[in-house]
């Protein structure tokens, strides 16, 4: 939709473009020379007319109506009776007012008259400056104005006169007509081929008709000095037609008399502008000839004059009158413009109002969707994603706007769990049938549910594996405290027979004399001790994590996980060894630490006994501090992890044991954050498998 500046741009144009056509029409000029010619004559203008005093034109002395002098040489005819031609309608026209009374003396030459010398009246008003007829032989106007007898003359503007002349804007159009006998042949301008054609030999017409291109260079051209001697010679049959000025030629033809007999071709041979024409460089007559000739035509001044002289008659004047309609229909143009404009500013603002409401609307639904912990996907049938929102966009990693349009089954992940998910029939019941798809190590929810009156689905994908390792790790603390609970009893059981042994065999300390017996007392009591360290270590095994810190000796919790996996050590053939370079007393979790590396060491030691190999089996944990952290690296000598293996081996589920259960890893992992620390791991297979683990602590000696 355009702005308002670009209408009201558009708008402004199109009334300058109306106006310079409707100008271009009713004055025959330019928009620009229209409003030039509009304004009031400057200084240099009326200084250069009142310097002149009086302008002399040059008017024709045979060419009726246009101009002539009654009696002129060639003139051949008697005036018609008609009203008065108006030539007293200025008062600095410097004329004769006409002939003197029937029979009366009058000593003065005959002065011109004619349409165009009225018009000459009319226009000396308008520029309130004399003006004097002066009669001009034809084909003489230019010589006259070049020797400086005359300051202007009407004429066409031809290339010929256009190298010394300026012209001004046109005041009439005139046609070039042939007439013709009505009995003749020629009935178009092709028929004049061959045949013999009189013309008036200052007329324009044999110029192009002297001109040796088709259709016309076939014609005979007879010439005349004037149309009444034309006239003569066609009467006489010295040609086939007539050629000459519209005008004139209808003008003469009916002085003669020969109305009846002749007729026009319905073509014109030409049709030429007539301007007034003055000396080249005359820039600010010029100007000042055009303003008023501008004037006459807004006055309707020709028309007046053509009436005079032909009563309603019309022939070729431009009659501004005839264009009355033109502002009338520029009126109601403009009406109903601002009637559209004001209609259109009401119902944009109308669709602005609605538009805003719905974007708001739309924005809280975009808002409430994008708030929705779940991808949210609106399909059609052809599965082309209509619409999504932001959880969606971050499942398959990509932006908004790039999974709209896609098939859902492009959209990376969520399109491979939307098929796997619609192996099973969408619910149409308005409740999703949903179903949990477990991909690369997380677990999906996934919902389908058709939109029948629409042809639509909705797609509702979740990741829940928070929520299921949540649960299944809630159910390993629920198995750890039953074996809690069990492990106490049992303890308490176990305890009890124990600490009878224990007693009893102090007693029967103090019986033994020989060596013998005395090594069956120390054998009970180191057993004894044995079992009791055992029965301790399942205790604190079996209990969960809690997050308190405090001094240990690290020196004897490593000892004793590793004396639980020493037995099961030795019956696989492994070797376990410590290196121990840190402070012997940390401060931090112990039963973490405890928890990390028994996870590591029995993983080490399933792993290293299915191992095949004729090298010695090893397990090496190594602890080092540089004083805040606490860096203990459990490393065997067994197959290693494969490489495609490595980045998920910390996922939860993901086990490559055939009865694994894939959390040992992801729980010690997840200890190690509790305590601020890391594990990372580095292997080669059939070389080495290290795991280290990093932990902030503090450190002294004793």
């Amino acid at each position: 939709m355009l702005s308002k500046t670009a209408k009201a741009i558009t708008a402004v144009l199109a009334v300058i473009m109306i106006l310079a056509w409707v100008t271009e029409e009713k004055y025959g000029i330019s928009l620009l020379q229209y409003l030039d010619y509009s304004m009031p004559l400057t200084a240099g203008e009326r200084a250069l007319l009142e310097e002149k005093g009086t302008l002399l034109y040059g008017a024709g002395e045979a060419s009726a109506p246009l101009s002539f002098v009654e009696g002129a040489a060639g003139q051949g005819l008697e005036s018609a009776e008609r009203e008065d031609s108006g030539t007293q309608a200025g008062e600095n026209m410097e004329t004769a007012a006409g002939q003197s009374a029937k029979g009366a003396e009058d000593t003065a030459p005959p002065a011109p008259q004619g349409m165009i010398v009225d018009y000459m009246a009319y226009l000396a008003d308008e520029l309130d400056i004399g003006i004097e007829a002066k009669p001009v032989r034809e084909n003489m106007s230019y010589a006259e104005m070049r020797s400086g007898e005359i300051d202007v003359y009407d004429t066409y503007a031809t290339r010929v006169k256009n190298r010394n002349l300026d012209f001004s804007q046109s005041f009439y159009s005139m046609n070039g007509i042939v007439e013709t006998w009505k009995d003749s042949k020629i009935h178009s301008l092709e028929d004049l081929d061959g045949r013999t054609l009189i013309v008036q030999s200052s007329d324009d017409s044999v110029q192009l008709l002297s001109q040796n291109d088709d259709p016309y260079r076939h014609i005979t051209i007879r010439a005349a000095k004037n149309i009444p001697e034309a006239l003569a010679m066609l009467r006489e049959g010295k040609g086939d037609a007539v050629c000459g000025d519209e005008m004139v030629l209808e003008y003469y033809i009916k002085e003669l008399g020969m109305k009846s007999e002749l007729r026009a071709l319905s073509e014109p041979l030409y049709t030429k502008e007539v301007a007034l024409a003055v000396m080249d460089g005359q820039d600010a007559l010029l100007k000042a000839l055009n303003k008023g000739i501008l004037r006459l035509k807004k006055a309707n001044a020709l028309t007046e004059i053509q009436n005079r002289w032909f009563g309603t008659s019309a022939m070729n004047f431009n009659d501004t009158s005839r264009y009355l309609w033109i502002p009338i229909f520029f009126v109601v143009l403009i009406g109903f413009t601002i009637v559209l404009y004001v209609w259109d500013a009401v119902l944009r603002r109308q669709i602005r109002r609605a538009t805003r409401e719905i974007n708001e609307q739309k924005e809280t639904l975009r808002t409430i969707l994008d708030t929705v912990d779940a991808g949210l996907l609106l399909i059609d049938s052809s599965g082309t994603v209509m619409e999504s929102n932001r959880g969606a966009s971050e499942m398959a990693g990509t932006e908004y706007r790039d999974v709209l349009g896609q098939n859902i089954r492009d959209v990376a992940l969520v399109g491979d769990l939307y098929e796997r998910a619609a192996a099973d029939d969408p619910a149409e019941d308005g409740e999703p049938d949903s179903m949990q798809v477990m991909d690369k190590g997380r677990y999906y929810d996934v919902g389908i549910r058709k939109i029948p009156s629409q042809d639509k689905q909705l797609v509702l994908v979740s990741d829940e594996t928070t929520s299921v390792l949540a649960e299944r790790k809630l159910r390993q603390e629920n198995k750890m405290t039953a074996v809690g609970q069990l492990s106490t009893g049992l303890a308490h059981e176990i305890r009890n027979p124990l600490g009878l042994i224990r007693n009893y065999r102090y007693i029967i300390a103090g019986y033994a004399t020989d060596d013998i017996s005395r090594h069956a007392v120390e054998i009970i009591g180191s057993s004894v001790d044995r079992i009791n360290g055992l029965i301790e270590n399942l205790l604190n095994f079996s209990r969960l994590t809690k997050e308190e810190s405090d001094w240990f000796d690290i020196r004897k919790t490593v000892g004793n996980v590793l004396l639980l996996e020493e037995k099961k050590a030795e019956a696989a053939g492994i070797r376990l060894t410590v290196e121990n370079q840190a402070a012997p007393w940390i401060y931090s979790n112990e039963e973490t630490i405890r928890l990390v590396l028994f996870n590591l060491i029995n993983n080490a030691l399933e792993a290293l006994e299915k191992y095949q190999t004729e090298k010695e089996k090893e397990i090496r944990v190594t602890l080092e501090s540089d004083g805040s952290i606490l860096e203990i690296r459990v490393s065997d000598n067994g197959a290693g992890i494969r490489e495609e293996n490595l980045e998920n081996i910390f996922n939860p589920f993901f086990s490559t044991k055939e009865n694994g259960t894939g959390l040992g890893l992801y729980i010690v992992s997840s200890e190690l954050e509790k305590v601020s620390g890391t594990i990372s791991v580095m292997s080669r297979e059939d070389e080495e498998t290290c795991f280290t683990i990093r932990i902030p602590v503090q450190q002294r000696e004793e």
